[in-house]
C-alpha cells in the first residue's frame, strides 16, 4: 500500500478533524458564533496504523466501481413433443418450457424448423425462424411455457417412408409419446433399429437425447422384427439334499497304518444336489478329497471323535456325483483284527460299500462274506493303476466290516548251503594225520560258518576267497568263518573256505591194524563230501568201515589207483560228522 506523504498526513487529519468538528459543532463557539481557528492549530489526533490505514482502503476503494457480473441468456429447460397416429394423420403438438434473465427482450431457440406452426398458446406468443431454428422471442424475465400445435400430415402408406421427422435442440428434459399406432405395426428409427420405450396404456413413450439431434420414425410390420428371446426364469432357491452312497473302497497296510483310496459314485435323491456332509470314521487322518466340479471340501472333527466331511459343488442340479476320498487309520502291526470302515452317512441304510485289501503273503483273514484270493484284472480298473498287488481279500458290507486276521507260521530255510566240499587227509607211521580242505558254500546273506574239527586237532590255516582270515574261537573246539555278502537284491553268492589242520592219531601197528578217521562238523546241509585218504607207501588199505562210499577214481588218473590212498564219498548229509574206519597191513602180506 502506498502510504501519503509524511507532510500530507498532518493536512489529512486536520481534514478529518475539522469536518468531525463541523459536524458536532464544536467549532462554534458558545453564542453559537465559530470558533476561531487559532483555537486548533496546534491541536493533533493520535490514532493507530491500522485504523490509518483501513480509513486509507475504504477512501480508495469507494472511488473504483465494481462492474455487474453479466446475466445467463435464455434457456431451454424441456421439450415434450406428443404424436397421435389415431387418425390416420400425424398430429404434432410441443410444449417448452424456458426462462429468461436478462430482462429485456431476447431469442431462445426452442427445436429446428420444419413442421408447421398451427397454433400457440399462450395466443401472444411470439415466435421467429432464425437459421433453420425455431425460436422464441422472450419480453420479459422469469419462465415461461409455450405449447405449439403442428399441422397435420398424412401417414405414409406401408412403403416404410417416415412418418415423422423433428430436430430437436439441447435441452435436460426431452420426451416423445406416441399415441394410436396402427395395430400390427412397430415404430423404426432412423437407423433401422426398432423403438425401444415404455408403453402404457397404448402410449410408447421414448425418451430424447440431453444434446438434441434429428429425430426420425417409420412404421414397419410388427411380425418382421426379429423376436427378443424371454430372459431364462431364475433358479429356484437351493436346497438340501438326501444322499445315497456306493463306495469302492481299497485298503492296503502302511506302517503303522491302514491306507483308504474310496472312490464314491453319490446319488442325490432330492434337492439342488449342491451340498453333502459325508462321515468319515473316527481319528480319520491325512484326508484328501478329488473330483469334477468341486468347490471345496472341509473336514472337521464332531464332539463324538468323527471326521465330518462337508462337500460342496459349484453347479447345481448334477444329481450324480462321483469323487475320490483318501485318508489313513492307525493300526497296530501284527493286530488280530482289520476294522474296514468306509465314508458313510447319517442314514446308514443308504449306503453301500465293497471292500477290496491287498493279501499280503503269510497272513490269513476270516469273516462273514469273505471272498478271495481274487487276482487284480477282476477289479475295477483303478485298483490296478492304485497298487501292483497279485492278490486280494474282498468283502461287501454298509459301511464297515470287521475281519479276524492270523500271521501264519513260516518255515526257516537254510541261510547257506555248502555244495561241495573236498578234503585229503594224510596219516603217517607215527599217528600224525594232516587234513586239508575246500569248502564252497552257496549263501544270500552275510553268514556266519561254524564248523567243529575234531577233537584236539589244531588248525593251521584258513582263507575265504584266497584271502586268509583268522576265525572265531566258540566253544568245544567251534570256530566261526565270516563270510561277506557281496550280491545284491537276492541274488545268491558262492564263497569258497580254504583251510587245514593237524590232529595225533595211535601210531600204526608193525603188521596190521586199525584206525578211526573224521571230517569236521557243520550245521550246513551238504550236497557231496569227497574225502581221500593216504597211509604211508609201507602199508596197503585192507578195508573201510559202513557209513561211507567209495567213490570212483579220480578222471585224471592221481589218487585211488594204488594200494596205500582210498577215495571216499558222502552224499546229502547235515549236522553229521563223516567218519571213516579204516583197515591196514603192512606191503606184501597179501601177496
Amino acid at each position: 500500500m502506498k502510504c501519503p506523504p509524511a507532510f500530507a498526513l498532518p493536512l489529512l487529519v486536520a481534514s478529518g478533524l475539522m469536518t468531525f468538528g463541523e459536524a458536532t459543532g464544536l467549532g462554534q463557539e458558545a453564542g453559537g458564533q465559530a470558533a476561531s481557528p487559532t483555537l486548533l492549530d496546534k491541536a493533533e489526533v493520535r490514532i493507530p496504523y491500522s485504523e490509518l490505514k483501513k480509513l486509507w482502503d475504504e477512501a480508495h476503494a469507494a472511488k473504483t466501481p465494481v462492474p455487474p457480473e453479466p446475466l445467463p441468456e435464455g434457456l431451454l429447460l424441456a421439450a415434450l413433443f406428443r404424436a397421435d397416429l389415431s387418425s390416420g394423420k400425424v398430429g404434432v403438438e410441443a410444449e417448452f418450457k424456458v426462462e429468461s434473465f436478462a430482462g429485456k427482450w431476447e431469442r431462445i431457440p426452442l427445436m429446428g424448423a420444419g413442421l408447421t406452426v398451427a397454433s400457440v398458446e399462450p395466443p401472444d406468443t411470439r415466435l421467429t425462424v432464425v437459421e433453420d431454428n425455431l425460436l422464441f422471442v422472450a419480453p420479459q424475465t422469469g419462465p415461461a411455457t409455450i405449447k405449439v400445435k403442428f399441422a397435420e400430415t398424412p401417414l405414409p402408406g406401408a412403403g416404410g417412408a417416415p412418418f415423422l421427422r423433428l430436430t430437436t435442440l439441447p435441452s435436460a428434459v426431452g420426451s416423445l409419446e406416441l399415441r394410436g399406432l396402427p395395430e400390427g405395426r412397430a415404430v423404426l428409427m432412423g437407423d433401422g433399429s426398432a423403438a425401444s420405450g415404455q408403453v402404457q396404456e397404448g402410449v410408447m413413450k421414448l425418451s430424447l437425447p440431453a444434446r438434441g439431434g434429428p429425430v426420425t420414425l417409420s412404421l414397419t410390420d410388427a411380425a418382421l422384427l426379429p423376436k427378443e428371446e424371454a430372459p431364462p426364469p431364475p433358479p429356484p432357491p437351493l436346497a438340501p439334499s438326501e444322499w445315497a452312497l456306493q463306495n469302492e473302497v481299497l485298503v492296503y497296510e502302511g506302517e503303522g497304518e491302514l491306507c483308504y483310496r474310496s472312490l464314491i459314485n453319490a446319488s442325490a435323491l432330492n434337492g439342488s444336489a449342491v451340498e453333502a456332509v459325508l462321515l468319515l470314521p473316527a481319528n480319520a487322518r491325512s484326508v484328501k478329497v478329488t473330483g469334477d466340479d468341486l468347490l471345496d471340501s472341509r473336514p472337521a472333527r464332531t464332539a463324538s471323535g468323527q471326521t465330518e466331511l462337508r462337500l460342496k459343488w459349484k453347479t447345481r442340479d448334477i444329481m450324480e456325483r462321483q469323487f475320490t476320498v483318501s485318508y489313513a487309520l492307525q493300526q497296530m502291526p501284527m493286530a488280530s483284527e482289520w476294522a474296514l470302515r468306509a465314508p458313510t452317512l447319517a442314514k446308514e441304510d443308504q449306503v453301500k460299500s465293497l471292500f477290496m485289501f491287498v493279501l499280503s503273503p503269510g497272513v490269513e483273514f476270516a469273516g462273514v462274506g469273505l471272498q478271495g484270493p481274487i487276482p487284480a484284472h477282476k477289479l475295477p480298473r483303478w485298483v490296478i493303476a492304485e497298487t501292483k498287488a497279485p492278490e486280494f481279500g474282498t468283502v461287501t458290507a454298509a459301511s464297515g466290516v470287521t475281519l479276524q486276521s492270523r500271521v501264519l507260521p513260516r518255515l526257516e530255510t537254510a541261510v547257506g548251503v555248502i555244495t561241495r566240499s573236498d578234503y585229503v587227509t594224510k596219516l603217517v607211521g607215527d599217528g600224525s594225520v594232516l587234513t586239508t580242505g575246500t569248502v564252497e558254500i552257496e549263501h544270500d546273506e552275510a553268514l556266519r560258518w561254524s564248523v567243529a574239527l575234531p577233537e584236539k586237532s589244531n588248525l593251521l590255516k584258513c582263507s575265504v576267497d584266497g584271502t586268509p582270515v583268522k576265525p572265531i574261537v566258540r566253544e568245544n573246539g567251534v570256530v566261526e568263518v565270516p563270510l561277506p555278502y557281496t550280491g545284491t537284491g537276492s541274488k545268491t553268492v558262492k564263497s569258497q573256505v580254504a583251510f587245514s589242520y593237524t590232529e595225533t592219531k595211535d601210531k600204526l601197528h608193525a603188521v596190521e591194524g586199525q584206525t578211526s578217521l573224521e571230517l569236521p562238523l557243520t550245521p550246513l546241509f551238504i550236497q557231496e563230501v569227497l574225502w581221500s585218504v593216504e597211509i604211508p607207501d609201507t602199508y596197503q588199505i585192507s578195508g573201510v568201515g559202513e557209513g561211507i562210499e567209495h567213490a570212483a577214481p579220480a578222471a585224471d588218473g592221481g589218487a585211488g589207483n594204488n594200494g596205500h590212498t582210498v577215495r571216499l564219498v558222502r552224499k546229502l548229509c547235515r549236522n553229521e560228522r563223516p567218519q571213516a574206519q579204516l583197515f591196514y597191513q603192512k606191503s606184501g602180506l597179501l601177496q
